[in-house]
């Protein structure tokens, strides 16, 4: 996978910890409906797994919860084989902001059924991409991460998903005069190397915050490095 820095400018905003802007992606939190389907599919051969609406939400909205988790993120497409009618459905526990891996699920003769789940992938906030073998692939910015940001690629086959980080943007040298926090900017699908599909295209900011804490202090002066990273997918 080819990656390639395309400019670079030395800029001093936005501020280093300004709010993720709002990107375009392919995946979307499930509706009720779908909550309810793939849940259940998820819940298959689970013992006591069912799906309950539980006031856990924003001013007490109901959310869909099945096994402690909450479907908070899913993606259509053809992970595992072309032509295949598959979903990745990206669950959360309910109780904190850990994610608790992603089930590949798959339709076959009008139902849902769970083909396998995997511990330790997050799928959450992606854009698709179509592979070289007609498979789908997942590009994924949703992870938690408390300062900085985190972009990794998300695929899955018949017996288990599998993610790769692309950018790991944690937080470095922290407490140490300047730190570096990383943060994802807007995206796009661009064919770069013009082999007939789509590769991935972001924006990627660089703050040099000059503060001896850890975290740095919110008032920290800071300067910005602004630069856009392309992976052919």
């Amino acid at each position: 996978m080819l990656t390639t820095l395309l400019s670079l400018t030395a800029l001093a905003f936005p501020a280093w910890n300004a709010p993720a802007p709002q990107v375009k992606i392919d995946s979307m939190r499930p509706d009720d409906h779908q909550a309810r389907v793939l849940g259940a599919a998820y819940c298959s051969g689970k013992p006591g797994c069912r799906v309950e609406f539980v006031p856990i939400g924003q001013n007490g909205a109901k959310l869909p919860v099945m096994n402690r988790r909450v479907p908070t993120s899913v993606t259509f497409g053809s992970f595992s084989a072309p032509g295949r009618e598959e979903a990745l459905l990206n669950l959360c526990l309910a109780e904190s902001d850990s994610c608790g891996g992603v089930t590949l699920l798959r339709r076959e003769r009008g139902q849902w059924k769970s083909v396998h789940h995997t511990p330790g992938v997050t799928a959450q906030e992606c854009l698709k991409f179509r592979r070289f073998d007609g498979r789908d692939a997942l590009a994924c910015r949703g992870h938690f991460v408390m300062y900085g940001s985190r972009l990794t690629l998300v695929t899955a086959d018949e017996r288990q998903s599998s993610e790769k980080v692309l950018l790991n943007g944690d937080l470095q040298n922290c407490g140490k005069d300047t730190a570096t926090v990383t943060r994802l900017g807007d995206w796009r699908k661009q064919d770069v190397n013009r082999d007939g599909r789509l590769d991935l295209v972001v924006e990627v900011q660089r703050h040099q915050v000059k503060s001896a804490q850890c975290p740095p202090a919110d008032d920290a002066p800071f300067t910005t490095e602004n630069t856009v990273r392309r992976w052919a997918m």
